[in-house]
């Protein structure tokens, strides 16, 4: 009866031990959901950041392109009139040495 009452005692603290190590091994785990669920909702946050950042590059990206193909056009422009001035002088210098 005392050998049986012995190995009952050995197997109760055997057990309690692997309880001890199992609730160990819960806690550490808990742990790790709870930083991997805050880490989750810093990424997240991040995330939309990046997004909104991304939104804002590409809106600004829009309106530069539309921004340039309006002065390429007015250089165009500009570059037509340059020409035609240059025109209307070479007239006025040719007519000017006629007049001589």
């Amino acid at each position: 009866m005392s050998l049986q009452i012995a190995r009952l005692q050995s197997l109760i603290a055997e057990k309690s031990e692997e309880c001890a190590v199992q609730n160990a091994e819960v806690e550490r785990l808990l742990r790790e959901v709870t930083n991997r669920g805050t880490r989750e909702k810093a990424l997240a946050a991040e995330n939309l950041d990046l997004h909104e950042q991304l939104n804002e590059a590409l809106a600004m990206h829009e309106e530069l392109s539309a921004e340039i193909v309006e002065l390429q056009e007015r250089y165009t422009e500009v570059m037509s009139m340059l020409h035609d001035a240059e025109e209307e002088l070479r007239a006025f210098r040719q007519d000017q040495k006629s007049y001589r």
